[in-house]
């Protein structure tokens, strides 16, 4: 059982009609997390983790501007279907994973940007499941 499944059976036991929503709102929470995790310099990194759904993004935008507007769209769009945030920039798994020099007016010691020295990625899927609950506990009842 795949895990969209697993959350779609124990959303279904009590709030059948409440899956689409809490689909949303947790893609919401867990893509705003990443989006505002990400640390700036010039904004770029940020802006280019890129929605999609069923299939991965390609490329990069030369923007420096977040489109959460575009975010939440397709996140609307993508229940039942694969939902994908992706970014493709050549230095957004040093981001995560502390793979710069440091330590510098940036960087710790460890490599970590010092506006995110345990990534983003994964401190925002490790709340996950907590943005499921919250979202479960604001359906109607």
């Amino acid at each position: 059982m795949s895990f969209g499944e697993e959350i779609r059976k124990a959303v279904d036991k009590k709030y059948k009609p409440g899956y689409g929503q809490v689909v949303r709102a947790s893609l919401i929470a867990v893509s705003s997390s990443i989006i505002k995790m990400t640390p700036v310099d010039t904004g770029r990194a940020r802006a280019n983790w890129l929605p999609s759904i069923d299939t991965p993004k390609n490329g990069t935008t030369q923007s420096e501007t977040v489109n959460f507007a575009a975010v939440t769209s397709t996140i609307s769009d993508s229940v039942g279907s694969v939902f994908y945030l992706t970014n493709n920039l050549r230095y957004i798994g040093d981001l995560e994973f502390g793979r710069f020099f440091g330590p510098t007016a940036k960087v710790t010691g460890d490599g970590f940007s010092k506006q995110a020295p345990a990534g983003m990625v994964r401190v925002s899927i490790a709340n996950f499941e907590k943005n499921i609950q919250k979202a479960i506990t604001q359906l109607p009842k």
